[in-house]
């Protein structure tokens, strides 16, 4: 293609119009993490808690990135109180956690909301959310054995004998 233009000195100039090609390069890209906080979590007072974020991965392990970092939190990273894929929390950890993010007693019988953070070798993040719950127990109620029980039959059949020979006894029969 010709353009042509008229310059100040009035000489015409021909310009040949020439494609530019630019080649863009660019270091590797990698995927995303997945984090996967496992759950939801159900214990039992006085319970230990193991928190399992092992199923986090990330999309391109191929080119030899990998999650590098796990963090238990609440939300937004406020209170971190465990790290690893697998921590394990007594109770009274849990208890702690939980009173000191929510600045109450714990309640039983709720869902608390945990967060688990993921990071690569990448430094990008990602997060997903978990329920732990803390069962009250129950006050159990005994249940006699049964020998308990043809114990106490047996009681009260020799109370109802004895009931029946005093009256018997008495009636002169």
């Amino acid at each position: 293609m010709r353009i042509v233009s008229k310059i100040n000195s009035g000489l015409l100039l021909a310009c040949t119009m020439v494609a530019l090609v630019i080649t863009f390069t660019s270091s590797p890209v990698f995927g995303i993490p997945i984090a996967d906080a496992g759950g939801p979590y159900t214990i039992d007072v006085g319970q230990d808690l193991w928190l399992d974020g092992s199923r986090s991965y990330v999309t391109d392990a191929d080119k030899g990135n990998s999650i590098t970092k796990y963090v238990w939190a609440f939300e937004f990273m406020a209170i971190p109180f465990a790290q690893g894929a697998t921590p394990t929390l007594t109770y009274q950890q849990v208890v702690d956690a939980i009173e000191g993010y929510y600045q109450r007693a714990i309640l039983l019988d709720s869902y608390n909301v945990f967060n688990l953070w993921v990071e690569d070798s990448t430094g990008r993040t990602a997060n997903e959310t978990t329920t732990v719950m803390i069962r009250s127990q129950a006050t159990p109620v005994p249940v006699p054995e049964p020998s308990t029980m043809a114990l106490l039959g047996a009681g009260l059949l020799c109370v109802a004998g004895a009931r029946r020979i005093r009256r018997s006894f008495l009636s002169g029969n």
